[in-house]
């Protein structure tokens, strides 16, 4: 229950146990778009809540997610797409994550993004050492390969989100 995003950990983790890091990650996607980046720099809200701390210690579950992760082969089917289109204005762990959860109901997804790469803070404010470029790079991989489409160097200003508005059905601010 600790978990903010809302995984269902014992789910998961039951299906790592069974050696099936493919469902797991597919267990895992249903809620968080960047299981390895968060198995990496989550700070571990459910293993504080962990009951196993009264025995042994708590389950590590980040180091499972980030397992999971990183060798959980998935291709996520895109349904049928909709025709109502939403702007994402920021690519970092916010805007990724609403272009993930709508791009998975079917709406077309653009991101706009001021920068030249997509991954905001997670890309240039957390170290390498502790998030490997590659596994963020995998995680966005997977959600822009659900159909998103991206605009790089494109900073929004008022001018440019009433534009938006008038090109999109609707549009998520998610600029940090």
């Amino acid at each position: 229950d600790g978990c903010p995003v809302g995984i269902d950990i014992p789910g998961f983790i039951q299906l790592i146990k069974e050696g099936d890091f493919t469902k797991s990650i597919r267990h895992i996607w249903q809620k968080n778009s960047l299981p390895a980046v968060c198995g990496r720099v989550c700070p571990g809200f459910c293993m504080m809540q962990c009951n196993r701390s009264e025995l042994e210690g708590p389950v590590n579950v980040r180091a499972l997610e980030r397992y999971a992760g990183d060798h959980g082969e998935v291709k996520l089917a895109t349904p049928e797409k909709r025709p109502e289109k939403v702007a994402v204005i920021g690519a970092g762990p916010a805007g990724l994550s609403g272009a993930y959860h709508l791009a998975r109901l079917g709406y077309g997804v653009t991101i706009y993004e001021a920068g030249s790469e997509l991954g905001g803070l997670m890309r240039t404010g957390i170290p390498e050492y502790r998030l490997p470029r590659e596994a963020l790079d995998r995680d966005i991989a997977r959600i822009i390969d659900l159909g998103v489409q991206t605009v790089f160097n494109a900073r929004i200003d008022h001018d440019g989100l009433e534009d938006l508005t008038h090109e999109f059905d609707a549009v998520l601010a998610a600029t940090g």
